[in-house]
């Protein structure tokens, strides 16, 4: 289940955000995920340590299946990365800048926790670095958040920047992303002055997790193995006086993803604080696909009453060997690269 937003904020959550009725339980949402996502057929050895395509890792750590370490097709990557960047200059076109968030998975982050038979092989080790490259070649700025994250945890090495049986990021690691992309976008990008300013973090907050998405595809009986974690998240808090944010203002700087974007990470709230101008958010579960999501937000009234000047738009690494018009993993938000692109045109104008 989602978590209800317990602050006031001053991003605007817009789509499937808290509370939207269209919201697909996890358990049945990691069932259908699963059952699209064509895993290769595992040895005998390797089967045992891996239950309802969820990685049984060492010391309590579980890791999805489909996030695949042991392979990769890095020649479907042009394909995609060409998509991308064509989407990006369609917008730039429209006066909107985009930055592009590559997301790693936990799996390259904490890889010493993966079991031996579900370990890193070259071919999808340098798919990240493939993406990156490809990408960044038109000019899009896409910050590196491999280095960030390996850099983190050197640092910060006590501090968990992914969640150890869920598929999502914790807030240090979250927030970690929205400082690095904030310092980017003022150092890179020319934006005109905000029309308001940015979300007011609080100090240090201890926040516990609702759920293990992970850990509840297991048996019953192993789940208690894998308790419900605290992390550490810098609330927004409420202005008053001068300055005072509002609470629904609408942000010309816009996240577009999945649920690692949701509220209870605080990527649009750290980067609306690191910016200091509204930020306004976009989220929806993965099933939906960066493709389907960037047209439902271009389509809808918040894009028309505010055209923003910057996206951010979250994509994951195992999407760069997913075609937009897969339509094993993406079903009915399937669309040849074609359609997107065309539909982008005719929504931005």
């Amino acid at each position: 289940m989602q978590q209800r937003c317990r602050w006031r904020s001053s991003f605007h959550a817009a789509g499937s955000g808290f509370g939207n009725p269209s919201y697909i339980g996890r358990r049945r949402l990691l069932a259908a995920g699963v059952a699209a996502l064509a895993v290769p057929a595992l040895g005998r050895s390797a089967s045992a340590r891996i239950h309802e395509q969820v990685v049984v890792g060492n010391d309590g750590w579980l890791f999805p299946a489909w996030d695949e370490v042991r392979t990769a097709n890095l020649r479907r990557i042009p394909r995609v990365t060409d998509l991308i960047n064509q989407a990006v200059g369609v917008l730039k076109q429209a006066q909107i800048e985009t930055v592009v968030m590559l997301m790693p998975p936990k799996a390259r982050v904490y890889r010493e926790f993966l079991p031996t038979d579900f370990a890193w092989r070259p071919e999808a080790e340098g798919r990240y670095a493939a993406g990156l490259e490809a990408l960044r070649k038109s000019g899009t700025l896409v910050p590196d958040l491999a280095a960030l994250m390996a850099a983190q945890r050197a640092a910060r090495p006590a501090e968990l920047l992914y969640l150890k049986a869920d598929t999502h990021w914790t807030a240090a690691g979250a927030e970690a992303a929205a400082t690095e992309t904030a310092r980017l976008v003022k150092e890179r990008l020319r934006l005109p002055a905000a029309r308001g300013p940015g979300m007011r973090l609080g100090p240090p907050a201890s926040m516990r997790q609702e759920t293990n998405d992970l850990a509840e595809l297991l048996p019953a009986t192993e789940q208690a193995r894998y308790p419900i974690q605290q992390y550490s998240l810098r609330p927004p808090v409420a202005a008053s006086g001068a300055g005072a944010l509002l609470a629904d203002s609408g942000g010309d700087v816009v996240v577009v993803g999945n649920s690692f974007m949701q509220p209870k990470y605080n990527f649009a709230a750290m980067l609306s604080s690191q910016l200091d101008r509204p930020v306004t958010l976009f989220w929806k579960i993965h099933r939906f696909g960066p493709y389907r999501t960037m047209l439902d937000y271009v389509g809808g009234a918040t894009f028309k009453a505010q055209r923003p000047k910057l996206f951010i738009w979250n994509i994951n690494e195992g999407n760069l060997e997913t075609a937009s018009d897969n339509a094993g993993i993406w079903g009915p938000n399937a669309m040849p690269a074609a359609t997107f692109l065309a539909e982008l045109r005719r929504a931005v104008g």
